[in-house]
C-alpha cells in the first residue's frame, strides 16, 4: 500500500472557483476534472471517470459509500471540505440533544469517521496506491484538525499551494509503485 497525503496551503480557494492557472495545470498533465452538479449525475460521472483512467473525480458525500473501485482506476482522491454534519439538521439536532458538548462529543467524531470512509475510497487493497488531495483550510487552523489527520491511515504528507498539487498529483501518480509488503 502506498499512499500520498496532500493537504493544501494558502492562497484561500473554494471548490466552486478554481483559478485558471490551476485548471490549466490540470490540462497540461492531461487530468480530467470532474465534479458532481457540474459535471453531470452521480451516474453519468462515475461512468466517465470508469472510461477515462486520467481523471479526476470532485465526488461529494454521495461517492463516500457504495462504490468499490479496485486497482489502477482510482489514484487521486479529492476531499474539498471536512464533513461536518449540518448542526441544525433535524436529525443531528435530535441525536445532540442533552449532550454537554454537542461538537466535541457528537458532531467532530461523525466527522472524524466519514473522512476515514472517504479516505478509504482510495485504498482497498495492499498493492493499491493513490493521491487523496485534502482542501479544508480548518485542517491547519483549528485545533481539531490534528484529531482528523492522527485517525487517518499512515501516509507521505505533502503541504502545498493549490496551484502546486496537480504537479504533485501527477508525479506520484506517474512514479513507479514500489512492490507491496
Amino acid at each position: 500500500m502506498t499512499m500520498l497525503r496532500m493537504t493544501r496551503s494558502s492562497p484561500r480557494w473554494s471548490a466552486g472557483s478554481p483559478s485558471v492557472s490551476t485548471v490549466t495545470r490540470w490540462w497540461r498533465h492531461r487530468i480530467s476534472l470532474l465534479g458532481q452538479g457540474l459535471d453531470g449525475t452521480r451516474r453519468q460521472i462515475l461512468r466517465s471517470f470508469l472510461e477515462d483512467p486520467r481523471t479526476v473525480l470532485l465526488g461529494t458525500n454521495s461517492f463516500w459509500e457504495g462504490i468499490d473501485i479496485p486497482g489502477e482506476r482510482l489514484r487521486c482522491v479529492v476531499i474539498d471540505k471536512l464533513p461536518f454534519a449540518v448542526p441544525t439538521d433535524p436529525l443531528i439536532r435530535a441525536r445532540t440533544e442533552g449532550l454537554r458538548d454537542p461538537f466535541a462529543q457528537y458532531i467532530l467524531p461523525m466527522a472524524v469517521i466519514r473522512l476515514r470512509q472517504g479516505f478509504g475510497r482510495l485504498i482497498r487493497g495492499r498493492a493499491d496506491r493513490g493521491a487523496v488531495v485534502l482542501c479544508d483550510e480548518r485542517l491547519s487552523r483549528r485545533d481539531y484538525g490534528d484529531v482528523f489527520l492522527r485517525a487517518l491511515p499512515p501516509a507521505a504528507e505533502e503541504r502545498a499551494p493549490l496551484e502546486d498539487i496537480p504537479d504533485l498529483v501527477a508525479r506520484f501518480a506517474l512514479a513507479e509503485p514500489r512492490k507491496p509488503l
